[in-house]
């Protein structure tokens, strides 16, 4: 992919630093590998929040992927 997401995602967490406001909740950031050949990076990611019963602590799950795509579409998946 062309990094776009990826770069937002940074560009996200740093922000977030640097401004010094409280969280109230966590947040995660985090960058998936080998997408292509299984989802195993993210499998794995929800595998182990299943297994240690924190999967219902998620309340958004946010996916930039390729946001710099000269064919982007906006729409939401059910």
């Amino acid at each position: 992919d062309n990094g776009s997401g990826s770069s937002l995602n940074f560009e996200l967490a740093l922000r977030m630093y640097q401004s010094g406001l409280p969280v109230l909740n966590k947040v995660i950031f985090a960058w998936w590998g080998a997408e292509e050949v299984g989802l195993k990076g993210s499998t794995f990611f929800v595998d182990q929040l299943v297994q240690n019963q924190q999967i219902g602590n998620i309340a958004l799950n946010l996916n930039f992927d390729m946001i710099g795509s000269p064919n982007g579409i906006r729409g939401v998946y059910l």
